[in-house]
């Protein structure tokens, strides 16, 4: 079992060895440490004691070493199961190449190492313990998606050409072994309505699977709760009224704040943290925003929003910088998001001020004095209000154009 010092690797080995009495050697990228030496004792007391080697089986040589020192006590292999793991979560834009060659080592060189190694071993199988990240690519998870996806292409080519069984299981969440086995993670799998796959029906999806004519099996437990993630409008009531606001003016402040506090509920929501504690400059990844629930944050706003990317939330990893990015390509369609109606103390005509001549101002606003000093006044438009209207007429959006015309 490479990799079977981890906890799927364990789980299976526990299983082999209650139920078969099988004998089970582990081949992992560590020296064999107390922790290591913990897990193979207590497996001991249930039956024939594992054999722990350590080798890189990234590297052939290391890998074939391996192998000759098994071949050296036992004079058959049965079965080989790859379980190697390395997760490196993070954003492609911002993933050093060392996280996603190692995350990718672990799933394509392991597999071809082993192909290499073991091929003319007469085994009765080969069973590569992939995931449904091959399906779902999650966001943060590029290295360990491709690696995936090709770990199952790989069994296909490797079951067409060798005669032994070879068979993929792509697993789902466990939360009671493996590296995403915490009490929080598995708290808020739950919320997500994610249940945990435990080992003794895992263990039967194995026996159906290495049984059965099937080549391949998916394996993932879901709840009754598994709506939550999909509850946009719940989380902010809203009605037809909000396409209203597109005619009724547009402040930029308010549009942004508003956002900000839609954005936070939506959070909150999401990760069932209240709402009125998340700095919206702070990352998300601060609040446990990982790679499972962006994407469920991903969906909520695809409902809602346009062009809605995997990478959005990576890119803008922060509630504000979320909310100035939708302002800034989707302001008309977050006006209707968040049923903004601006009050009639403000109106602001452009974002950006003139750096030439107003340096030290963040926003050019055109009061509602403004505007009725022309519509009262019933003079035209006054010289200060003309060179405001220039300053800031190729930052406005047609919307916010007619609107104040149509006040002038």
């Amino acid at each position: 079992v490479i990799g079977g010092a981890g906890g799927l690797g364990e789980a299976w080995s526990e299983y082999m060895i209650r139920t078969y009495k099988a004998q089970i050697i582990w081949i992992g990228r560590r020296q064999k440490d107390s922790a290591i030496q913990a897990r193979l004792d207590r497996l001991a007391g249930l039956g024939p004691a594992p054999i722990y080697i350590a080798a890189d089986a990234t590297d052939r040589n290391s890998l074939q070493n391996a192998y000759e020192e098994i071949k050296g006590q036992y004079s058959r292999i049965n079965g080989v199961i790859h379980s190697a793991i390395v997760l490196l979560d993070k954003s492609l834009a911002n993933m050093e190449e060392e996280w996603f060659k190692a995350s990718l080592a672990a799933k394509v060189n392991v597999s071809v190492r082993m192909a290499q190694v073991f091929q003319k071993e007469s085994l009765d199988f080969v069973l590569f313990f992939s995931s449904m990240q091959s399906f779902v690519k999650a966001p943060g998870q590029s290295n360990y998606a491709a690696g995936c996806t090709f770990k199952d292409a790989f069994a296909h080519q490797l079951n067409q050409q060798w005669p032994c069984a070879v068979k993929v299981i792509n697993w789902g969440y466990w939360g009671s072994v493996g590296v995403a086995s915490s009490k929080d993670y598995r708290d808020r799998m739950a919320r997500l309505g994610i249940g945990s796959i435990e080992p003794p029906e895992a263990m039967e999806a194995l026996e159906t699977l290495l049984a059965g004519p099937v080549d391949q099996i998916s394996l993932m437990k879901t709840t009754e709760a598994l709506e939550i993630g999909f509850k946009a409008k719940a989380i902010e009531k809203r009605d037809k009224a909000g396409a209203s606001a597109v005619q009724s003016g547009i402040s930029g402040d308010l549009l942004r704040d508003k956002s900000i506090d839609y954005m936070k509920k939506l959070v909150g929501e999401t990760l069932k943290i209240p709402a009125q504690e998340i700095d919206s400059s702070k990352a998300l990844v601060e609040y446990g925003l990982d790679s499972l629930f962006v994407v469920q944050l991903t969906n909520i706003l695809r409902k809602e929003l346009k062009n809605i990317t995997n990478t959005v939330i990576f890119e803008h990893q922060t509630i504000d910088g979320l909310v100035d990015h939708f302002i800034k390509t989707q302001k008309e369609a977050l006006i209707r998001l968040v049923n903004f109606k601006p009050d009639n103390n403000s109106f602001v005509a452009g974002y950006a001020a003139d750096t030439d001549n107003v340096k030290n101002a963040d926003h050019m606003k055109l009061s509602m004095a403004d505007i009725q000093s022309v519509s009262e006044g019933g003079q035209g438009i006054q010289p200060q209000l003309a060179a405001k209207l220039l300053k800031h007429i190729d930052n406005m959006s047609d919307v916010e154009v007619n609107i104040l015309l149509s006040k002038l």
